[in-house]
């Protein structure tokens, strides 16, 4: 291909895929578009909100940081935190790996976590050694696990590419976890825990850390909770509160017990420093509301459920991009729904996201799910009054 030719067809690629006031000053001699779009994080934003792979073309450097595969939603405990009557029972077909090839090459992270334990679908060490002769990266796989399959065996395989373990264990107590974490058995999980750790490089046992889901009836274990971590060799906790999804369940969220709660988080908190282990907890009438903030969810972030469904983030609710075992994973991350979402949070979920709003709004405490119910309003109007009430008393 002659120069002349080559440049001519760089001109068509560019002005198909620059949007209009961008592919006009590139084409007139700009030395690129790092003139024109700031950082190169804002140069990648510029790029996902506008179709750049019209020709099939798709820079490494856009693909998401993070990838989470949703192996299998089946799970073997029945916890009170998790609502799964309306969970249907499938395995992600290993075979369809191969759709998301590129974005597991690219990824950053590879977070193996969804509506199952993970570590029960049969196929996983397969997954691992499929993920690996893609993406070879250290401290590529994240998983949050309720702790009862861990191994030794497992170890040896996450070894060096093991980016975090969360252990959501909800309960420092036997009396507690066996009413909390239906058909687990306190004692046993925490072996398997230990026999895990015992089988990690040091480095590796850092990024272990506990996660502890509260509400109005296990929150006073918390300091206890610290000290279990402590004792099994885990220096990170953290804690969050448990996002109601049915109504009748709001008696148990964090908003009922304001204060109290509040009282053992500083607990918590003189607690960690004393033993050593870095605790995070989000408390009541500490936080303001944030303007200007921008989720990078959408540009980051990539959410593949067992049947090839996705969305944008787990705060979504209902709301699904597309399908990438049935379109591909490029028409999807690079089509018209992720654009929309990049160039404007327009979801109500976006409005009302749990992690980004204050701790004592009312919409932090539940989920998506329940939000999009016409029952969500009542609630929260009633909660609404509580808070007002709380701060005029503050």
């Amino acid at each position: 291909m002659s120069a002349g030719s080559w440049k001519e067809s760089a001109k068509s690629f560019l002005r198909r895929a620059l949007p209009p006031g961008i592919h006009d000053p590139v084409l007139a001699s700009a030395r690129s578009i790092r003139d024109l779009a700031g950082s190169k994080a804002e140069r990648r934003k510029l790029l996902l909100r506008h179709p750049v792979c019209l020709l099939g073309y798709s820079p490494r450097g856009l693909y998401p940081k993070v990838l989470s595969l949703c192996l299998t939603t089946r799970c073997n405990l029945r916890c009170f935190i998790c609502r799964r009557e309306n969970v249907k029972v499938q395995d992600l077909r290993f075979e369809k790996l191969f759709k998301v090839r590129n974005a597991i090459r690219h990824a950053s992270t590879i977070d193996l976590t969804g509506w199952g334990e993970s570590l029960l679908y049969p196929q996983f060490e397969d997954v691992l050694a499929y993920i690996f002769s893609l993406n070879a990266r250290d401290d590529l796989i994240q998983i949050t696990s309720n702790g009862t399959l861990l191994s030794g065996r497992l170890a040896a395989l996450l070894a060096g590419h093991l980016g975090r373990m969360t252990l959501s264990l909800n309960a420092a107590k036997e009396e507690t976890y066996n009413r909390e974490m239906r058909h687990g058995d306190f004692g046993k999980t925490m072996r398997s825990v230990r026999d895990f750790l015992s089988g990690l490089p040091e480095a590796d046992r850092k990024k272990v850390l506990f996660h502890f889901v509260a509400h109005t009836g296990n929150f006073r274990e918390i300091p206890d909770f610290i000290r279990l971590a402590r004792d099994t060799g885990v220096f990170s906790v953290t804690v969050g509160q448990y996002l109601v999804d049915i109504a009748e369940h709001h008696r148990y969220s964090l908003l009922n017990a304001r204060e109290e709660y509040n009282a053992v988080i500083r607990d918590g908190e003189a607690l960690g420093r004393e033993l050593g282990v870095a605790f995070f907890a989000r408390r009541f009438f500490t936080e303001k509301a944030s303007s200007g903030f921008e989720c990078v969810d959408p540009y980051d972030v990539c959410f593949v459920e067992v049947d090839g469904q996705v969305g944008p983030c787990c705060f979504c609710g209902s709301y699904r991009i597309g399908n990438v075992f049935d379109s591909g994973f490029e028409s999807v991350w690079f089509g018209e729904g992720y654009r929309k979402l990049r160039k404007r949070r327009y979801l109500p979920a976006c409005r009302n996201c749990s992690p980004f709003i204050p701790f004592d709004d009312p919409g932090a405490h539940f989920t998506a799910y329940l939000k999009e119910k016409e029952e969500f309003c009542e609630i929260h109007d009633m909660y609404g009054e509580i808070t007002r009430s709380a701060k005029e008393a503050k």
